[in-house]
């Protein structure tokens, strides 16, 4: 019998409306070198991870939120952008 081994990696993500004016909150993840965050999620070893979170407008149960993995704080920004044309970013 083949199944499927292990869980996923990380936590899950949340897509919002591409059209909507959403600022940002980005944030850089600290992992340690066993690939694992403060809480203890298992993100494996790689590029610096980050995490981004919708904060205004609408409602908090269609705003965006996630992580992924970018090069730096620049690339994440370009890459949320890609997703998200109208993003605006806090600092």
């Amino acid at each position: 019998m083949t199944g499927k081994v292990g869980a996923p990696l990380g936590r899950p993500s949340r897509e919002g409306p591409a059209d909507i004016r959403w600022r940002f909150s980005l944030t850089r993840v600290p992992i340690d070198r066993g690939g694992y965050d403060r809480t203890g999620t298992y993100w494996g070893i790689g590029a610096p991870l980050y995490r981004y979170e919708a904060l205004e407008p609408g409602s908090e149960d269609a705003a965006p939120e996630g992580y992924f993995r970018a090069a730096r704080r620049e690339a994440a920004k370009a890459e949320l952008r890609s997703r998200y044309p109208l993003a605006r970013f806090f600092r």
